[in-house]
């Protein structure tokens, strides 16, 4: 698996499908020897930015940055 080396070196994976990461999370520990860390450093993009808020520093951009987020992201609250 291409993902352990670096889960094991600290690197956390950031997803926005979250179909796809929480399948790392939850089905990958039971499926796969070893694969605790991965799934233990397995993140939603707003769970990573959670983590720390004010960590990331963004500088002026020239272009606009568009992110189709999922529906469970735009719901109405």
């Amino acid at each position: 698996m291409r993902l352990r080396p670096r889960s094991r070196a600290g690197v956390p994976v950031v997803g926005l499908e979250p179909s796809c990461l929480l399948s790392l999370r939850d089905e990958f520990p039971v499926l796969l020897k070893g694969a605790e860390k991965l799934a233990q450093s397995a993140f939603l993009l707003e769970e990573f930015l959670a983590q720390k808020p004010g960590r990331l520093k963004f500088r002026e951009m020239k272009h606009e940055v568009l992110l189709h987020g999922h529906c469970h992201q735009r719901r109405s609250m």
